[in-house]
């Protein structure tokens, strides 16, 4: 588990500025899981069960909101653009209405 600090010019930026929406966090949370190679189904489950626990038992602690850069399977769209969801949807739908773009990370 890593903290990093969410200061200076991160913070000092306006919400809106960018994509990224969590400028007033304190810190970043990440961790990191190393599975076996080549992993079983056991492992991921495993690995699974872990990371949902965890994330549950810490969650209280937590803002709720998601680095994008870190993120893992139990994040979702809101939890990485925050209040600037709606706005990124917007462009999304209108520069790519068709959605050709294909990725778990597309904002709608």
């Amino acid at each position: 588990i890593v903290l990093e600090p969410c200061d200076g010019t991160v913070s000092d930026m306006d919400v809106t500025a960018t994509a990224f929406a969590h400028r007033s966090c304190k810190y970043l949370l990440q961790w990191e899981m190393i599975q076996a190679d080549p992993e079983t189904p056991r492992d991921v489950a495993t690995l699974d069960d872990f990371l949902t626990r965890t994330r549950k038992s810490i969650a209280p602690l937590l803002t709720g909101g998601r680095y994008l850069n870190y993120a893992d399977r139990l994040d979702t769209p809101k939890s990485w653009w925050g209040e600037n969801l709606d706005r990124l949807s917007a462009v999304s739908r209108r520069h790519d209405p068709a959605r050709r773009i294909l990725s778990r990370l597309h904002p709608a």
